[in-house]
């Protein structure tokens, strides 16, 4: 059985969200029963930890909701606290020169589109204008970037290549 990545985020944004009510009913239930109602808790992570050793697809699903929940938790953060500034020109110029105004997806085969693309703070902060942390997307590539469908540390693989017209 297969299931795509969004499907596995959000079955496992579920099992988190249930371990979070689960948290809360024990503080609610611990004070009137006791303290061993937490053992319930302990038991369904023991059981979670099992099913992922034994079942590859539970651990798949559990590893996409943990990233799901990290990057809401990174992008919910990022938003309250950094204030975006804006890309100097001539920051924007070198960028454009090492992508040859294309996006600068390479995977699985190099993307060409040239249309509506957009700079992309590969570290999620709109106020880290360094040149190693843009690069330029066209909107499909962006959106993936920004659900962590590309991995930081694929697009800072992309922002170390320089393309084939300014390597000459």
């Amino acid at each position: 059985m297969t299931m795509s990545r969004k499907t596995r985020q959000t079955l496992g944004f579920g099992i988190v969200l249930g371990f979070v009510i689960l948290i809360l009913v024990m503080f609610a239930q611990a004070e009137q029963h006791g303290s061993w109602v937490w053992l319930f808790l302990l038991g369904a992570i023991l059981a979670c930890i099992g099913l992922s050793v034994k079942y590859p697809l539970f651990r798949s699903v559990m590893t996409d909701s943990l990233d799901a929940v990290r990057y809401w938790w990174d992008t919910w953060g990022s938003a309250q606290k950094k204030e975006r500034r804006a890309i100097p020109r001539e920051i924007q110029r070198q960028v454009l020169d090492r992508a040859a105004s294309r996006c600068e997806c390479r995977s699985p085969r190099r993307c060409t589109s040239t249309r509506r693309n957009d700079f992309h703070h590969i570290d999620v902060n709109p106020s880290n204008n360094v040149i190693s942390n843009i690069i330029y997307l066209c909107p499909n590539h962006h959106r993936d970037a920004h659900r962590n469908e590309i991995s930081q540390e694929v697009q800072n693989r992309w922002a170390g290549m320089r393309s084939r017209r300014t390597r000459s």
